[in-house]
This record gives structure tokens, C-alpha cells and sequence, in this order.
């Protein structure tokens, strides 16, 4: 059947308007004889105004059993305060005397005061199946009413009456066989029941999400992680090197003994034969005794050259710029050591002095008060230097 029904859409075609507008021709009938001009109807409350076609001046006669629509319309306007009613009608009177008829009522409002509003278009439409009749009259009707059912014109103003017929331009029909054969098939084909899905909605954990997204974090930070380290490693062997580097520094110490401790040894020796006679000389010596201690003490500074420390030196490391390091350090162990000694040596020595001692009585002596009030240690500071052999 909706293979049927295409081709009578496709083709379909509108007739023009089958209405003639103007009221005063002999195709309008009707009590409603009041007019603005020929084309317009002034009517009073009670009053109608129709008119009548048949749709074989128009479709043939395929066309008209085929199936039809016919639309009514016009324009209405209430133009006072009243309220108004206008039937629209279609009388349908087919060829085997089948009337049907088609009515639509339009009320309108009073608009508030005389003269108010404008036309308005109002349409009703009727519509005939496929059918065996030859040709089918269609009187249209116009009834006007309005509440105050005054004698005068005091209902709707109408114009642009229009009936127009849509149908099937080129119809084709069926023979009694091709219509039996459908109808077989057509009682054959089984029932199909549809059955209506409903979709579930999918929930969506936001939760989840936010994990997954956490866990892809996690896997980026061990890698950035793995790469830390491995650049770490890279970095090891410069740390060996450095080390190495640094091996060569008991070198310059083995150097610095050789020429410097090994010679201070003996002369260590030396100075305490000496100072075991000088304690013996010091009971019966003053002054002079000192400075002759004081003298040997300075003699403790060893006399070393820098060209002896440079052939030592060389002796022990190979690299040039090792070599300079170690005179550069040597060289001022060594000079800070003589200053040293020398300054404790020049402090040291006023202990020496004591005080002169008068020969008298012995009670005398254990009666009398002896205060030594030299000031040994003025103006001097002293420096306990524990690390000065460091760098």
C-alpha cells in the first residue's frame, strides 16, 4: 500500500480558486446583500451568502475517483465590540446523491470599539477517498451571527472567498485481479511486533577517571625518576678521576719530611744536650746566660733554600704543575715554622731573669716580704697554633 500511495504525493496538483470574489455575480446567492463594493460583503445578524461548483468542469473523471481535497477559505474582520460568528461551511453531494457536509464556526471577540482590527484568513479543508463516483457539487456557505442581533450591519465584514481542490494529476488504477493479488499477499504477511528499546544510561564514575589519570602520573614521575639516575652514574667516573687527582697529595707530605722534620730531629737532639748544660749554667750565671740561650734557640730555624726544595721535589713528582704546588706549599710551611720558633724564643727568654738576691742575716731574710713585680708577659700575645703544618 505505501508503494501505492508515492507516486499519488509525487504528482499531486492544486487547482486554482474555484470561487468567483465578486458578490454581485449570478454565482452568489444568499440574504446577506449589504456590501463594501462588489467584492466585499457587509452582513447583518441571521443572514447568509453561498455559492456552488462541481468538480467535473474541473478534474476528470480518473481524477475524482482517484481522491480529492477541498479547502475553503476567506478574510474575516469584526470590526466593533460585539462578538461575532462566522460558519464556515462545505456541502459535499456526490453523483450517486451521498451528501456529506464540512463546517468549521470562527468566533471573534469585539475588538473594544468601532472600526477596530483588521482581515484575518481563516480556511477549512474537506477530504474525499478513492471512490466510484463521476463527479461530486460542493456548495460553500457563509452564516453570519453577532451577539447584540442588531438589525443593521453590525456582524463581519468578508472578502477573498477561495475554494481550491488538490488531486492526483495522473492517477493509475488497479484491475479487479492486480487488487485480488495484493490483497492476498498483503493478508499472508505475518504481524511483525515491534518491540520499543529502552536505552539504559551509562553512568559514568568521575572517580575512576581521575584514577587512571593519576596512575598515567605516576608511571611519567618513575620514568623522569629512572632518567635521574641514570644521569647520576654518568657523573661517577668524574668523581673517581677527581679522586685520583688527589692521590698525588702524600707526595708533597713525604717531601715536606724529608727536608724539613728529618733535619729538625737532629737538631731536637742536639738542643737537649744543650739545655741540660744550660740548666747547669743557669745556677750560676744571670743575663748572659739568657742571651746565649736565646741565641741557640734562634739557631732551631732550619736554613733551607727554595732550590733545595725544588730538586726534592722533583725527585718525588713527575707533573710540572704538581711540582709548583708543592714548592709554593712547602715553601711556606717552612717560613711560617722559623717565624714561629724565633718569636717564641724572644718572648720566652725574659723568664730567665730572676731577681738579685743580697747576702744578710737569715732572720733578716725570713722576716722580710720579697715580691717580684716585673711584668714578664706585658704587651705580648700568644698563640697556641695546633694546626699551622695545614694548607
Amino acid at each position: 500500500m505505501i508503494l501505492l500511495l508515492i507516486p499519488i504525493i509525487a504528482s499531486s496538483d492544486t487547482t486554482e480558486n474555484l470561487l468567483n470574489q465578486n458578490f454581485d455575480s449570478n454565482a452568489w446567492s444568499g440574504t446577506a446583500t449589504g456590501r463594501h463594493g462588489s467584492y466585499e460583503v457587509a452582513s447583518n445578524h441571521g443572514q447568509y451568502i453561498e455559492s456552488t461548483i462541481s468538480l467535473s468542469n474541473t478534474l476528470t473523471e480518473d481524477q475524482i475517483k482517484y481522491g480529492w481535497t477541498s479547502t475553503l477559505g476567506a478574510d474575516i474582520w469584526h470590526w466593533n465590540n460585539a462578538t461575532s460568528e462566522t460558519e464556515m461551511i462545505q456541502v459535499i453531494t456526490a453523483s450517486d446523491g451521498t451528501v456529506t457536509t464540512q463546517s468549521r464556526k470562527i468566533t471573534i471577540s469585539g475588538c473594544g470599539y468601532t472600526n477596530c482590527g483588521s482581515h484575518q484568513t481563516y480556511t477549512d479543508s474537506y477530504t474525499e477517498g478513492m471512490n466510484s463516483n463521476t463527479d461530486y457539487d460542493i456548495k460553500v456557505r457563509f452564516n453570519f451571527s453577532e451577539s447584540t442581533q442588531s438589525p443593521y450591519h453590525w456582524a463581519v465584514d468578508l472578502e477573498n472567498p477561495t475554494l481550491v481542490v488538490e488531486y492526483e494529476s495522473n492517477p493509475v488504477f488497479l484491475s479487479s485481479t492486480q487488487t485480488a493479488e495484493i490483497k492476498s499477499v498483503v493478508d499472508d504477511v505475518e504481524e511483525i511486533e515491534i518491540k520499543e528499546y529502552k536505552f539504559e544510561e551509562v553512568k559514568v564514575d568521575i572517580k575512576e577517571e581521575i584514577k587512571i589519570e593519576e596512575v598515567k602520573f605516576e608511571e611519567e614521575m618513575k620514568l623522569e625518576e629512572k632518567e635521574f639516575i641514570e644521569e647520576t652514574i654518568v657523573f661517577k667516573p668524574e668523581e673517581v678521576k677527581f679522586e685520583e687527582e688527589v692521590v698525588e697529595e702524600p707526595k708533597v707530605e713525604e717531601v715536606y719530611e724529608e727536608i724539613v722534620e728529618s733535619p729538625m730531629e737532629n737538631t731536637n737532639e742536639t738542643e737537649t744536650i744543650e739545655e741540660e748544660e744550660r740548666d747547669t749554667e743557669v745556677a750560676q750565671s744571670t743575663g748572659d746566660t739568657i742571651e746565649a740561650e736565646a741565641e741557640q734557640n734562634n739557631s732551631r730555624s732550619v736554613e733551607i733554600t727554595v732550590e733545595e726544595i725544588s730538586t726534592k721535589v722533583a725527585e718525588k713528582i713527575e707533573s710540572v704543575d704538581e711540582q709548583l704546588k708543592a714548592i709554593q706549599f712547602i715553601t711556606a710551611k717552612v717560613m711560617q715554622r722559623n717565624d714561629m720558633i724565633s718569636s717564641y724564643s724572644q718572648v720566652n727568654a725574659e723568664i730567665f731573669k730572676q731577681p738579685v738576691i743580697i747576702d744578710t742575716d737569715i732572720n733578716s731574710y725570713l722576716n722580710q716580704t720579697y715580691v717580684d713585680i716585673r711584668d714578664i708577659y706585658s704587651n705580648n700575645v700568644y698563640e697556641d697554633r695546633q694546626d699551622w703544618t695545614s694548607r
